[in-house]
Formats: structure tokens, C-alpha cells, sequence
């Protein structure tokens, strides 16, 4: 065995390349696509990837066609996005106010003191 990770015996990198595991795993996905897009007919069958992970302009515009024709994205409901925001206050509260009578600074050498927001009485 040559140590080269493939797809359906498609080579993702070079013989004694080691690329990083997000690397091979981005490959690997593109490489599924592109084939789907062959077999679908939207890309031709001579179409190869280089040795370097990197595929045609025509490959490229295949896939986006072909996820563009098998994706389903539905549209959320009023109810669903309610849902989503009641689940995640936090992520979507800013400007919080609050009403205190001392503020704690951490003073330590360095800070200087006159220009804390507040200066003591």
C-alpha cells in the first residue's frame, strides 16, 4: 500500500504527502461531490482533480448545481424562530442596565487611578 488516503480510488493528496485531518477531510468531502456530480451528467467524465486537492472551474460550478438542485432549505416558520430565540436569550440580549451602589476595581501597581470612571470620596 502506497500510505495515499482515496475516495472510490481517487488519490487525495501525493504519495508521501501527510496533510492535516481537517485537510484530507475537506478533500474527501469535495471529492464525494464531485463525483455525484458525475454521475449525475453535470460534470464530464475526464474531469480529475489535481494531486493538490484542487478542482476544475467546471467541477466547481457542477457541485454548486447539484446542491443547488438536491438541497432543500425550508423556509422557518414564525414559530420556529420564536423557538429558536426563547431557547437562546442570552445570545440575543444586549445593552443590559443595572441599577448598583459600588463599583470594585481591581488596583493594582500600574493602574492609574485618576482615570477609573469614578474616583473615590
Amino acid at each position: 500500500m502506497d500510505g495515499v488516503a482515496r475516495v472510490n480510488g481517487v488519490p487525495l493528496h501525493a504519495a508521501g504527502e501527510t496533510p492535516e485531518p481537517d485537510t484530507l477531510r475537506q478533500r474527501a468531502c469535495t471529492e464525494l461531490l464531485r463525483q455525484a456530480a458525475k454521475r449525475c451528467g453535470g460534470l464530464a467524465a475526464d474531469d480529475e482533480p489535481s494531486p493538490d486537492g484542487a478542482i476544475s472551474e467546471a467541477a466547481t460550478a457542477a457541485i454548486e448545481a447539484l446542491l443547488m438542485q438536491e438541497l432543500v432549505l425550508p423556509e422557518p416558520s414564525d414559530a420556529a424562530c420564536r423557538r429558536h430565540f426563547d431557547a437562546r436569550p442570552s445570545a440575543y440580549r444586549s445593552g443590559d442596565r443595572a441599577r448598583v451602589r459600588h463599583l470594585l476595581f481591581a488596583v493594582t501597581p500600574g493602574v492609574d487611578v485618576r482615570r477609573l470612571p469614578c474616583r473615590p470620596r
